[in-house]
């Protein structure tokens, strides 16, 4: 990721408990999305680059599902919201809370009949070296 020296490697500054719970919700809403079609069920997740500034990287977690209309599209993080029998409708609501709250950006796009794409955008880490160093105990 831009701004990351060569060995440093990525720090994130999250609550990685939350953030599981977050990823998890796209991973089940896009695994419960196939609908029986050719190809085998499957959930991709890529972990890449961001655009840059204010975000360091992105999550994507992508399917090969129905897709989601546009008409619903903007539903989709509703609360009770689910084009699914039998289901609450929390899912993806949860996710974008966990997400708003750590200044985590989410991002929902859906092509009927092609499957859907979560983008989980990454801030970069917001403290100074020094509140870094003495917090993680690197400087000692």
């Amino acid at each position: 990721a831009e701004g990351v020296g060569e060995g440093e490697g990525l720090h994130l500054l999250v609550d990685p408990d939350l953030t599981a719970k977050a990823v998890e919700a796209a991973v089940v809403n896009g695994w419960e999305s196939y609908d029986g079609g050719p190809g085998p069920r499957r959930v991709l997740l890529r972990l890449l680059p961001a655009d840059g500034w204010p975000h360091c990287c992105r999550l994507v977690v992508e399917d090969r599902g129905c897709g989601i209309g546009p008409h619903l599209l903007p539903h989709c993080f509703d609360p009770f919201f689910s084009t699914k029998t039998g289901h609450v409708g929390m899912g993806l609501t949860m996710a974008r809370r966990i997400c708003r709250e750590q200044e985590i950006g989410i991002e929902l796009k859906s092509e009927l009949g092609r499957g859907t794409r979560v983008e989980f955008l990454f801030p970069m880490e917001r403290r100074r070296r020094i509140r870094t160093q003495v917090v993680d105990g690197e400087g000692s």
